[in-house]
């Protein structure tokens, strides 16, 4: 089982270029980009709910299509999610992945739905750039609402501290929030009921400012 650390950071769009310059100084590996569709679902018994406060878990279905397919492939995971521990702006959690193709994705979801009865809680998409290296994957995900940019250790003895000063992000809060509590918590704000589904054709989809 993964133990992963992590750290998010919210952003406006308009931050998109400051953050890839401060990325590209850092020299990690480009390793795409990709647009990204995840829907999210829970566990078929509402006894045992994956979002239940002593659970909070999440159970993703996600395929990446690559906006590069002759240099990366597309590829589908199912994931299951659960957050462990947040301490100093850094995320703690257990994550468990299984990759298949991407063609399999309709029938992994007829799966989830029709046969185990996983109660679907809705989607979103992103645009996910990824750079990799020195013991760490940073990402840029473009939601429809704004950007969050994510520092992920691969390697338990990095010191993620030491990445945050590099990309120059200490002034910056980080956020425990998962890109659903965040646009759940942006619409509070403007007053807009939310949608199961955070997608960028939504007309009334708030903005980080």
């Amino acid at each position: 089982m993964k133990i992963e650390k992590e750290v998010r950071y919210y952003f406006p769009d308009k931050f998109k270029k400051r953050l890839e310059e401060k990325i590209e100084k850092c020299a990690l590996e480009y390793k795409g980009k990709y647009f990204i569709q995840t829907l999210m679902f829970d566990n078929p018994n509402p006894d045992y709910s994956f979002y239940l406060p002593e659970i909070d878990g999440r159970l993703r279905l996600r395929k990446f299509e690559s906006l590069e397919p002759d240099k990366f492939s597309s590829r589908a995971f199912l994931s299951w999610k659960q957050r462990l521990k947040k301490e100093g702006g850094i995320n703690e959690e257990i994550e468990i992945e299984v990759r298949f193709r991407a063609e399999d994705y309709e029938n992994i979801r007829k799966i989830l739905e029709e046969v185990l009865r996983c109660k679907y809680m809705g989607g979103y998409e992103m645009y996910r750039t990824i750079f990799e290296g020195k013991g760490v994957e940073v990402t840029i995900n473009e939601y429809p609402f704004g950007i969050a940019l994510e520092i992920e250790a691969k390697d338990p003895k990095i010191n993620l501290q030491e990445f945050i000063t590099a990309l120059d992000l200490q002034k910056f809060n980080p956020y425990y929030l998962s890109n659903d509590d965040m646009y759940e918590a942006l619409c509070k704000k403007k007053g807009i009921k939310p949608k199961p589904e955070i997608f960028f054709d939504d007309p009334d989809m708030p903005k980080l400012e």
